[in-house]
């Protein structure tokens, strides 16, 4: 697996902002609506509209940043089967015991590795139960053929994304079954930096629409600015049986 492929390629993550702004004009004349080109990034045409006895212009603009993520999640999931809930409790922790002190040797700390789910079902082997040709109904035949199965999952929390591929190697080597999910995401860190800097990109956007434009008049005073509320979406790929994903947050 290319490891750099997967940082730059498919684990980058978008940051964008917007924002809208409202100007008041000297005059009763609706405001020159020309949008420079040389915008840092995206910016609407502003929309003239009467609020009260003035005459406003809503302007939004976007600022987007790109980075690499600096944080890892993997979730790994043993499975166990036996004829008794106890005797399937007993498996799972066992391995789970096995597989946290496997991934602890690879230097992370106790902090780093946590238990999301564990779970212990009731089953009944509907397969063998019919070619048993007995009464299904009954509570002997359900008896006979009743058995338990469960789960035991955990999670790694990991600050070095190069160092994916040999913890997942890790966890299998110790047992594991399933490698349920691995998401590259930001530490909260390095998401404030870029959020900062879309703002910023934002704001000089909208700054450039405020000058004045063909008419010689320049939008009023910046009477209302704003920012919504930060939104991520996430796509996930799979490439070569493993899992990839990446973030992209955004501000409406």
């Amino acid at each position: 697996m290319r490891r750099r492929e997967l940082l730059v390629g498919t684990g980058s993550v978008v940051i964008g902002a917007l924002a809208g702004c409202l100007g008041d004009s000297d005059t009763g004349d609706t405001p020159d609506e020309s949008t420079p080109t040389d915008t840092p990034d995206s910016a609407s045409t502003p929309t003239p509209e009467r609020v009260g006895d003035r005459r406003v212009v809503t302007v939004s603009g976007t600022g987007e940043v790109r980075g690499d993520p600096d944080r890892a999640l993997l979730e790994f999931e043993i499975q166990a089967r036996a004829d008794s809930a106890s005797a399937v409790r007993d498996d799972l922790g066992t391995r789970a015991d096995a597989g946290r002190a496997a991934l602890l040797e690879t230097g992370l700390s106790e902090d780093d590795i946590t238990t999301s789910r564990f779970r212990i079902s009731e089953r009944i082997d509907h397969r063998r139960l019919r070619e048993a040709d007995v009464d299904p109904d009954s509570p002997e035949a359900r008896e006979r053929f009743r058995y338990y199965e469960g789960t035991h999952s955990l999670k790694v929390d990991l600050d070095d994304v190069d160092a994916v591929g040999s913890v997942i190697d890790t966890a299998v080597d110790a047992g594991a079954d399933e490698v349920d999910r691995v998401t590259f995401t930001l530490s909260e860190e390095k998401r404030t930096d870029l959020r900062e800097e879309a703002l910023r990109r934002r704001g000089d956007g909208r700054r450039r629409l405020q000058r004045p434009g063909r008419s010689g008049r320049a939008l009023g005073r910046h009477r209302a600015p704003g920012d919504a509320d930060a939104r991520r979406r996430r796509w996930r790929w799979i490439d070569g049986g493993r899992t990839r994903r990446r973030d992209r947050l955004c501000r409406r």
